[in-house]
């Protein structure tokens, strides 16, 4: 297992146990950086810099 793969694990499972979240889907990267999110029958690609701009973007409060 990756380092990389490591935190994310942890960090997931932290978040489940903590705030009783359940896993739903997976997010698969390919060696471009490039993302398929895939929960139940949907899938959503995104590239490298539409990932970075979803994971790093502000959050707007209401």
């Amino acid at each position: 297992m990756s380092k990389q793969t490591k935190i994310t694990t942890d960090k997931a499972m932290k978040i489940a146990k903590e705030q009783g979240y359940e896993f739903s889907g997976f997010v698969l990267v390919n060696d471009k950086g490039e993302r398929a999110i895939v929960e139940n029958g949907a899938v959503r690609h995104l590239s490298n810099e539409e990932m970075w701009e979803l994971m790093h973007s502000p959050v707007e409060e209401e």
